[in-house]
């Protein structure tokens, strides 16, 4: 190992320039060495700064209010009547001039009503003989909402015509009482005539209608 009195100050081994410090003298490799310490310390510094900025940009107050148990569920459209199953007429052995008379009550029981109801309305559909079906005549009249049967009020005619012409679906029947109300009940009478002027060619024939009340939003 060589003595630092074997090299004068400011000068090296061979072939190495100093330079000078206030504790040693650093060659060109100590140098370079100083140099990748200093700038590995220069690239950990950023990137603790960097952190910090991180941490600090992500870092925010904040709250939250919840409405919860929210659900929907559709309303419903519901008729019901009192004819317990069965015709309101079962006529036979009709002669000219006689006029047959039924009434049913129709009840809402739909949770829809008012304006969210296009409306409703009666139509029916006929069988039988052509002849017989066109010669009946069909009058029907209803009740204020909350009539009966029983002590029946006329309110409005919901159709008069001849049994043939009677609409056959909601789009051509007639219409009734739009429910305002669930639990509603509106009386219908029904009138049918065989007119006085039927002829001999009417004799046997015979007609047969369903009536159904429809009622739609």
């Amino acid at each position: 190992m060589q003595n630092m009195a074997d090299h004068p100050v400011g000068t090296g081994p061979p072939g190495e320039t100093p330079i000078m410090t206030t504790s040693r003298l650093l060659t060109r490799r100590d140098r370079r060495r100083s140099g990748a310490i200093i700038g590995g310390a220069a690239v950990l510094s950023a990137a603790a700064v960097s952190a910090l900025v991180f941490t600090a940009t992500n870092a925010a107050f904040s709250d939250t209010t919840d409405n919860t148990g929210n659900s929907f569920e559709a309303g419903t459209v519901e008729l019901v009547d009192n004819d317990g199953g069965s015709a309101l007429f079962a006529v036979t052995d009709m002669v000219p001039g006689d006029t047959e008379t039924g009434c049913i009550e129709v009840t809402y029981n739909g949770t829809i009503v008012g304006a969210d109801l296009t409306g409703l309305n009666l139509y029916g559909a006929s069988s039988g003989d052509a002849a017989m079906i066109a010669e009946l005549d069909l009058t029907v009249n209803r009740s204020a909402a909350g009539g009966t049967c029983g002590a029946f009020v006329s309110a409005a005619t919901v159709y008069t015509g001849d049994l043939g012409s009677l609409g056959t679906d909601f789009a051509t029947g007639s219409a009734g009482l739009t429910p305002s109300a669930t639990g509603e009940t509106v009386a219908y009478q029904i009138n049918v005539t065989l007119p006085a002027s039927a002829s001999n060619a009417d004799q046997g024939l015979t007609a047969d209608v369903d009536f159904t009340w429809e009622v739609t939003t």
